[in-house]
């Protein structure tokens, strides 16, 4: 020690410091965390380790603070893991297109990592494939299996640790058009000595990704980068779509589309499925000129305090009912009344929209979709509506609770997000927007477009997306068409729209409606809301897979909050005891004492 005394009495001299110095420190508790944590995201409307990234990483990085292994809140942007290199290649059968997504990652720092995609497909595409590897060698790499949504995320959590990291990778759909991708662990990026030592050690990640889609524009829709964590390209990431290498520097994931090779012309297809289920697909007719000409709608105004960014998008979605005759008061060309809802005071139903004014609305805490919608149901009386419209931002997917049940609507329900899509829904929300017959847009035009669509074709459309619109019969044997989906791989296509469509037959509340949900999924190898891919390695994994999927909470999926459990660098100024008053003429001769030792 310093002073060459016996531990007790330095000891005893630290709690001596501690006690003179404490005027001068913060006096909190190991409580405040959460404490703050909870009052930010109540008045901001986001997690603290979301909106104070920077602050936060600053600290862990002048401290000994460690976050988590895992690819959180803290990790968004971060780059930590190298996009090396990146591959498109598309197959080309008609107006559709089976496409895969060839990546390989390299890690860039000394301990394994997690990376996260939040990403978009359009509406009708369907996944049909993950695979992870060490190597390019595609016999070698490890194969997905479909497995319940709450059983797959609950193995898939369990591996991302640091101590004895094995490769995982876990795919899920999270909204309508929402997906999630996470893969661990990128291997650690090796010493010198480590690489002298063990030659054969794997230093790179390969991830291969398939889905199908249908042409829209003579083109096909490549997936669209929501959010991402850890993972980085530069202007050295070497980039390949359809065989031809990609010149210039790109700053997004992926370009929007790729052209398609030959001129697509789109056309009616139909397939067959057991018990006598019968799905079509029709192309849809100018769908630009799909506009509401009657109908009464309630929008929802979400009032949370992130809403403040998108005041001049809220203008321009109220001034487009107001022209298109949803503010005259006439049910003859369409109606909407507004539904403010509110943090602390009461809601507010406005009928007459052209008294609304977006710049008296103060935007403060936090709400949730569940919330919203209980509000608009105390204020919404007798009066029946055509959909219902819940315009809100981006919002804070990571804010969810993990609800089992939303409120019962007896209208579509439409989310019309200003701004951008979130990354994800929680499921509760995801399943109330389907089994209503609704969906999501990020303008009011596709969102009126969708309800004249659906009502035009009856109650046996599934839904109508990107050019198409999808159909779920049920036909007596002696009726069964003659299916003209070219592959059979393309039954993959349908079947996401069959497990749409059953689901809004279904409840979807025991374990019997989602285990046949699911079975579909399963047979035909796809990723729907209920069912998810995940990549294992080992029989330890399968093993832990098998006792989760025999589980009853098989289907219970929680919300990743992103959130990050830090570790404390010892702080030496916690838990000492305080010296009671007469110590004080103690300290003071412990101070003579220390300076005659000095002097000595």
């Amino acid at each position: 020690s310093t002073f060459g005394l016996p531990e007790s009495i330095n000891q005893s001299l630290q709690n001596y410091f501690n006690h003179l110095i404490s005027p001068f420190l913060y006096q909190g508790s190991s409580k405040d965390k959460e404490k703050a944590e909870k009052l930010y995201s109540q008045f901001f409307d986001t997690p603290i380790q979301k909106g104070e990234q920077k602050t936060i990483l600053q600290a862990i990085q002048s401290t000994a603070n460690r976050d988590e292994v895992k690819a959180g809140l803290l990790n968004i942007g971060e780059q930590k893991v190298w996009l090396k290199e990146q591959e498109i290649t598309v197959t080309e059968h008609g107006d559709w297109a089976d496409i895969e997504l060839y990546e390989i990652y390299e890690n860039q720092t000394f301990e394994p990592q997690e990376i996260l995609y939040y990403f978009t497909l359009p509406e009708s595409a369907v996944i049909t494939g993950i695979w992870l590897g060490d190597t390019d060698n595609l016999e070698k790499r490890f194969p997905f299996k479909v497995s319940p949504r709450g059983a797959a995320q609950k193995v898939y959590t369990s591996q991302v640790r640091r101590e004895r990291p094995v490769d995982p990778a876990l795919l899920e759909k999270v909204g309508p058009r929402q997906y999630r991708l996470r893969a661990f662990p990128v291997p650690a990026k090796l010493s010198a000595t480590q690489r002298e030592e063990n030659p054969e050690q794997p230093t790179q990640m390969h991830l291969w990704l398939t889905y199908q889609v249908m042409a829209q524009d003579n083109s096909w829709a490549l997936p669209q980068l929501t959010e991402k964590r850890n993972i980085y390209w530069n202007k050295n990431t070497q980039r390949m779509y359809n065989a031809e290498f990609v010149r210039n520097y790109q700053e997004t994931w992926l370009p929007p589309t790729v052209p398609a090779i030959a001129e697509q012309t789109p056309r009616q297809h139909q397939i067959n499925f057991p018990n006598n289920y019968h799905i079509s697909a029709q192309p849809l007719e100018n769908p630009e000129k799909f506009l509401v000409e009657s109908g009464r709608f309630a929008v929802v105004l979400d009032t949370s305090y992130s809403m403040n960014t998108q005041t001049k998008e809220l203008k321009k979605t109220i001034n487009s009912l107001l022209e298109n005759g949803f503010g005259d008061l006439s049910f003859g060309n369409g109606d909407a009344d507004l539904y403010l809802t509110n943090v602390t005071l009461p809601p507010e139903r406005i009928d007459d929209i052209s008294q609304f004014d977006v710049e008296k609305v103060t935007f403060f805490g936090t709400l949730q979709y569940k919330e919203m919608l209980q509000q608009y149901l105390q204020l919404r009386g007798d009066t029946r509506y055509k959909g219902v419209i819940l315009v809100s931002d981006e919002g804070s997917y990571e804010l969810s609770r993990n609800n089992k049940e939303m409120p019962n609507l007896s209208a579509p329900l439409w989310m019309l997000h200003l701004g951008a899509m979130p990354p994800a829904y929680d499921d509760a929300t995801l399943k109330l927007i389907q089994k209503s017959g609704g969906g999501v847009a990020t303008k009011l035009a596709e969102v009126f477009q969708q309800v004249t669509a659906k009502s035009k074709f009856g109650e046996s459309v599934v839904s109508v997306a990107d050019g198409y619109a999808w159909f779920l019969d049920k036909k007596s044997p002696d009726e069964t068409t003659e299916e003209n989906f070219a592959l059979l791989a393309a039954q993959q296509l349908a079947a996401q729209q069959l497990v749409l469509g059953l689901s809004k037959k279904m409840n979807l509340e025991t374990l019997d409606e989602l285990d046949t949900i699911h079975a579909i999924a399963k047979t035909y190898k796809i990723v729907t809301p209920y069912s998810s891919m995940i990549v294992l390695v080992n029989d330890e994994q399968r093993e832990a897979l098998r006792r989760a999927e025999a589980a009853a909470d098989r289907f219970n999926r929680k919300v990743e909050d992103g959130k990050e459990q830090l570790t404390d660098p010892n702080n030496p100024l916690e838990n000492v005891s305080v010296p009671e008053p007469g110590m004080v003429l103690g300290m003071v001769a412990m101070g003579f004492f220390l300076f005659i030792l000095k002097k000595k």
